[in-house]
């Protein structure tokens, strides 16, 4: 189920993904498809982010579910490379992006009326903080 749910989350992001816009609506494209994903299937989103932290799910199965994400991940390294956090290992850069998502999504979820105030607010603390703008 998690690597269903995973591939699911990666074809929503990445199917159409804009590989030659610049950094900046890159990034903006996989947070919208992410925070969109939370939002219209929250039941899904509860699970893929509670199966993340599981001890049940095995490294191997963890490692599986990252494949095909590789234009995320160089999308990532780029954004921080050029900014505020270029000395920081990746995995503190891809957490702090999650992080910032999953509490946009709960935002958005506890307060529908101001999605898009929540949504915005969200990508541009993620933004400013790793290109330091």
């Amino acid at each position: 189920m998690y690597l269903e749910l995973k591939a699911e989350v990666r074809a929503n992001m990445l199917d159409t993904y804009p590989a030659h816009a610049s950094l900046g609506v890159r990034a903006r494209w996989v947070w919208d498809m992410y925070v969109r994903f939370g939002i219209a299937h929250p039941d899904k989103y509860k699970v893929i982010t509670q199966l993340s932290v599981s001890n049940s799910i095995w490294e191997q199965t963890k490692r599986l579910s990252m494949e095909g994400y590789e234009a995320l991940h160089a999308m990532i390294q780029e954004t921080f490379a050029c900014g505020a956090l270029k000395d920081q290992p990746y995995e503190f850069g891809t957490t702090l992006l999650l992080s910032l998502m999953n509490m946009t999504i709960e935002f958005i979820a506890l307060h529908p009326s101001e999605a898009d105030r929540f949504w915005d607010a969200g990508f541009t603390a993620f933004w400013n903080a790793v290109t330091g703008s």
